[in-house]
């Protein structure tokens, strides 16, 4: 992880108004400490990134070379209990701020043709689901799977992100538990979306109801198609595409959404 990099993304300006002005920080004693807020967000975004590493190891990842530079400096000696404290003081509130302010679309036509289709830019909504320490608090608030032989490993979240297909920025996440599909999540991201924008989703999202939904934020939608009696795909792989468009397609009863069922492959990834 490149600090510069960071510190680009998120100025050091946008992270003290969003975080330093939310209501769980200010709420919070001020007292010296070894970390500020600054690192704080920073090491948050850290254990994103260094997915396999614990709390500790991925603050020592983090400040470990300060000695280096500093070595009058006392070595931080932040236990790991104490890195949950501050992260609980930290909150989400002013996280979910960040990510608002500073997570935008980053591609432009000149740099980045691939990422554009005519007037509009590419946008994919998927989901995903992350695996969360076993713990009763994560279990009770996520859930997990399970099957014949019961409960699974782990609890898990499961995350719906808006993301830019050029660029792989993600705009917008939706989190929730396991056991809340992601058509829901979707209804929810999808509200970020313009008319300037052509948004790809998959077939566990598609459906009358979402594509009445998007049709009220203007933009160009593709997703594959399942009709009511089941998926229909041909033999090379091509699936029906619906775009949110022109024609017809039942939403509720009597209703119907204008779009257009048109043959082709479809395939979504965001990485």
């Amino acid at each position: 992880m490149d600090l510069a990099l960071l510190a680009r993304v998120y100025p050091k300006e946008e992270i003290e108004r969003c975080v330093g002005q939310s209501q769980p920080w200010v709420s919070k004693a001020r007292r010296v400490r070894q970390s500020t807020m600054l690192v704080l967000v920073w090491f948050v975004i850290g254990l994103a990134l260094w997915s396999r590493l614990n709390q500790r190891l991925g603050w020592d990842k983090l400040v470990g070379k300060l000695s280096v530079l500093h070595p009058g400096e006392p070595t931080s000696r932040l236990s790991a209990s104490a890195l949950s404290g501050r992260r609980q003081e930290l909150g989400g509130q002013g996280l979910q701020s960040l990510l608002h302010e500073c997570c935008q679309v980053l591609a432009q036509p000149q740099q980045m043709p691939s990422a554009f289709f005519g007037r509009y830019r590419l946008m994919a909504i998927d989901g995903t689901v992350v695996s969360r320490a076993d713990t009763v608090a994560n279990s009770a608030a996520f859930g997990r799977s399970s099957n014949q032989y019961g409960p699974g490993a782990y609890p898990q979240v499961r995350c719906v992100l808006l993301a830019e297909c050029g660029s792989h920025a993600v705009v917008e996440l939706e989190i929730g538990r396991y056991d809340v599909w992601e058509v829901h999540g979707a209804h929810r991201v999808v509200e970020e979306v313009g008319p300037d924008m052509l948004v790809l989703v998959d077939a566990g999202i598609t459906s009358g109801g979402f594509f009445e939904h998007v049709r009220e934020r203007r933009p160009m939608c593709w997703g594959p198609w399942k009709q009511a009696h089941g998926n229909i795909c041909l033999a090379n792989g091509a699936w029906p595409m619906a775009r949110c468009s022109h024609g017809c397609l039942p939403a509720r009863a009597g209703s119907s959404i204008p779009c257009h069922v048109a043959w082709g492959c479809a395939s979504l990834a965001i990485a």
